[in-house]
């Protein structure tokens, strides 16, 4: 059973830097999820590893991009294998925009799949830019984890599917993104169908059109 609020965990090294996150994320989303602002990378993965274990939803991750013990894209790519439904968002600091360094870490970062956007840290009190952003992101989490009106997918065991020669209607998948199979077809025919549409590389289900 899952339990208590969805987690927000956030790294920085920086000190001043860090309490302007905290104070922006807990001001803005506390009531409403549990706000951890670490100061190293293995304290944040530490953490992001006991909210899975307590049954806790990781609903974002941030990451500053620069600091002493890992990059921000490093400790996002552990985040990625750890908890791959959380949200991960690489933090970058005002002074560190226009450098080489940055651009390139940005551009592999999004190649590699580790994070799912990037953003400056908070320059105002409230930024508004940064809660677009954080707010976008944990709308996005939340319909596909949260709304119990998106849960589509159909749940079988293996008796059943041996015991029902055909299906009126097979809705794989939640939401949008849900594949729904012609009704009445026999079961070799539904899984010849679920094969041409599952992605050969990933193992996942495509969109349907």
């Amino acid at each position: 059973m899952i339990t208590e609020r969805p987690v927000i965990v956030v790294v920085d090294d920086h000190v001043t830097e860090r309490e302007r996150l905290r104070v922006e994320l807990e001001r803005r989303y506390d009531r409403d999820y549990e706000i951890i602002v670490e100061s190293s990378p293995t304290a944040a993965l530490s953490a992001v590893k006991t909210a899975l274990v307590a049954r806790q939803r990781v609903a974002v991750v941030l990451a500053s991009q620069c600091m002493a013990e890992l990059d921000g894209t490093e400790v996002l790519a552990s985040v990625r294998r750890i908890s791959p439904r959380t949200k991960r968002c690489l933090l970058i600091a005002l002074e560190d925009w226009g450098r080489p360094s940055t651009a390139i870490a940005i551009q592999n970062a999004i190649a590699s799949g580790c994070i799912d956007h990037f953003l400056s840290k908070p320059r105002t009190k409230p930024d508004e830019v940064f809660h677009r952003t954080i707010t976008a992101f944990l709308q996005e989490w939340a319909d596909t984890e949260l709304r119990d009106s998106q849960e589509s997918s159909l749940l079988a065991d293996r008796s059943a599917l041996d015991e029902i020669d055909h299906f009126d209607v097979i809705i794989v998948g939640a939401g949008p993104a849900g594949r729904s199979a012609p009704g009445s077809w026999s079961e070799p025919k539904l899984r010849q169908w679920s094969a041409a549409t599952t992605c050969t590389s990933c193992g996942q289900p495509t969109t349907a059109s």
